[in-house]
């Protein structure tokens, strides 16, 4: 455990040198954020929201994704290129490799976009939650993020069969605009539509971190976090599943 902890530190100050992406992710982040809060400036809001709680919404949802690394082109790469196989006789575990390097990408990403949405929104909206609904709503939104990088890490590793992973991840992430609620949240969706993004993974991953910050109550916090875990589970278990049938294949074909 210690040397993914060193290895994920590693990536972190790694990622620190990369300040061009940083900064390209930051400017766009920030032009969808003032965008959207012209647009939402002349909507008529139900009682579920208005144009204040909507900019800290979009918000959040656009930390969760604009965070998170790509980490399945790296798998791809590595199997279709056969890169794989080299990194598997390493001493340390692949999957704690990508997992660590991961993870320490999307912590630098979050805490940089971080800094930087919060007084941003404070200024367009002219409103601030409370500290405390802040604070469990960026940790829920860190735990999504988490979660995320495990389902691209099950992508990354369908590779393995399907050769180019590129379609899933296309369907994966526009499921995820669409079911996630990324622009507008769901409850402005029609009833069976909202039905069923809830069965699905996008609205725990997206839809109910950043709804925290427009209704939050104790409730809706443990409802999120339990959402979190159990398709952070189910994303886990799936992704040592297909590794393990990866590595069987291998052995069986001499590898």
């Amino acid at each position: 455990m210690k040397k993914y902890l060193l290895l994920t530190l590693y990536s972190v100050l790694h990622n620190g040198r990369n300040r061009k992406e940083v900064i390209i992710r930051s400017f766009f982040f920030l032009v969808i954020l003032y965008i959207f809060s012209k647009l939402w400036e002349a909507t008529q809001f139900s009682n579920h929201a208005n144009p204040q709680s909507m900019i800290w919404y979009l918000s959040v949802t656009e930390l969760i994704i604009l965070a998170s690394p790509s980490i399945q082109v790296e798998i791809e790469n590595d199997i279709r290129s056969g890169d794989i196989v080299y990194q598997l006789l390493k001493p340390v575990n692949y999957l704690g490799i990508k997992i660590s390097e991961s993870l320490g990408s999307f912590f630098f990403r979050f805490a940089g976009l971080l800094l930087i949405s919060v007084p941003f929104c404070i200024y367009i909206s002219s409103y601030i939650p409370s500290p405390h609904i802040l604070f469990v709503t960026y940790l829920s939104a860190a735990l999504a993020g988490v979660v995320f990088l495990l389902f691209h890490m099950i992508i990354g590793l369908l590779a393995f069969k399907l050769q180019d992973s590129s379609p899933i991840y296309w369907v994966w992430q526009r499921s995820s605009f669409l079911f996630g609620g990324l622009l507008i949240p769901l409850d402005f969706y029609p009833g069976y539509l909202k039905t069923a993004a809830h069965f699905l993974p996008f609205a725990s991953l997206l839809y109910s971190p950043a709804h925290l910050i427009m209704e939050f109550s104790p409730m809706n916090f443990l409802l999120t976090i339990a959402g979190l875990l159990f398709w952070g589970c189910v994303a886990f278990l799936l992704m040592l599943k297909l590794y393990t049938k990866m590595l069987k294949s291998l052995k069986v074909n001499g590898g």
